[in-house]
């Protein structure tokens, strides 16, 4: 697909994560995860950073802490009011404000400075969709890339906002930072996966880590749905080529359109 249907603002970062992208995929080097000196862990996950998904708190139920991981709940008071936030999205609240009159926000501020202590943070979120467990990176970092290579996800999602603004998900203010959107039917798959992830993370990351996985970029909205269209499926309107993301999932879109980089 044709470089011009990329939002300009995002076109250099997008040619940037591409290219690193194919690289890795076929390149004989080694890479690992960044490391920072003095901090209290490796990973920190976030569960229930919507109060409305409990999947998150359901793993960290089941794995607990660690010498080299923490589990925190992101929105407790959204959480004990089984609602998807208090005052406002703590997903788009970051880096959010200590004295600020919204929970969420003032949460956003507590949770980044938390996660300063950390190499690497994994938020763990579920989905309504049809469509399988995908992992989001909501900025073109080759080091979120890193982290989610080292996932058995098949589907790795580059989501960016279609402007450039003060506030966004907590993972766009932290690197090595990546969001899961898990299947609520995919628990024991997820297990294994994040069983798996806690214990390999430290381990050298090669091109091998990228077999089996498909890179998609979100460039477009489609806003009327055609029946039988699929999440990940690749579908055509007029002479467009795209991938569907996230089908019937908002009011007034049909769609979001993805490109397959890999």
């Amino acid at each position: 697909m044709h470089e011009s249907v990329i939002n300009p603002i995002y076109l250099k970062a997008f040619n940037d994560f591409r290219a690193k992208a194919r690289a890795l995929a076929d390149t004989e080097d080694v890479f690992v995860l960044p490391q920072k000196a003095g901090v209290k862990k490796d990973v920190l996950f976030l569960a229930g950073t919507h109060g409305d998904e409990p999947l998150g708190i359901e793993l960290m139920s089941l794995f607990g802490a660690d010498k080299a991981y923490d589990w925190l709940v992101a929105n407790e008071k959204a959480v004990t009011l089984n609602q998807r936030f208090v005052d406002c999205d703590l997903n788009r609240s970051a880096p959010g404000a200590f004295g600020s009159d919204k929970y969420e926000e003032r949460r956003a501020a507590e949770i980044l400075l938390k996660v300063k202590s950390y190499n690497y943070v994994v938020d763990v979120h579920n989905h309504s969709l049809s469509t399988r467990t995908f992992i989001i990176l909501t900025k073109p970092s080759f080091a979120d890339l890193l982290l989610a290579a080292q996932f058995d996800i098949s589907d790795i999602v580059v989501w960016l906002p279609s402007e450039r603004r003060n506030t966004g998900p907590l993972t766009e203010f932290f690197e090595p930072a990546i969001e899961i959107e898990a299947n609520r039917q995919d628990k024991e798959r997820l297990i294994v996966s994040v069983k798996r992830f806690i214990g390999q993370y430290a381990l050298p990351i090669t091109k091998n880590n990228l077999i089996g996985k498909n890179i998609y970029w979100v460039y477009g909205k489609q806003f009327k749905k055609a029946e039988g269209w699929r999440d990940f499926e690749a579908t055509r309107v007029g002479g467009e080529e795209f991938y569907p993301f996230m089908c019937g999932q908002y009011s007034g879109i049909g769609c979001y359109k993805m490109m397959k980089i890999l």
